[in-house]
């Protein structure tokens, strides 16, 4: 329709049920802005590497998404490795 799956369920959520507003706020939804790649955090992806997480685009996402604080980033891939077992 126009938004993803994940969006329309987040919307019904917040309506409350509704699901007359829960369609107008997930056909006005606006992604957030995705964070771009700082080459400074190149370096963090060789020391995750060498941690032993081996998926580079795993590694590459979570460096983003915590804005390259390894500690961060260390903390969410094991989280996610543990929440997949």
């Amino acid at each position: 329709m126009g938004f993803s799956e994940s969006v329309a369920k987040v919307q019904v959520v917040a309506a409350d049920g509704d699901l007359e507003a829960a369609l107008e706020a997930a056909l006005s939804f606006v992604p957030p802005p995705q964070p771009s790649w700082d080459s400074k955090w190149d370096s963090i992806l060789e020391e995750l590497v060498e941690m032993g997480f081996e998926d580079a685009e795993a590694n590459k996402r979570f460096v983003m998404a915590n804005d390259g604080d390894l500690k961060s980033t260390v903390t969410a891939l094991v989280a996610d490795e543990r929440s997949k077992r």
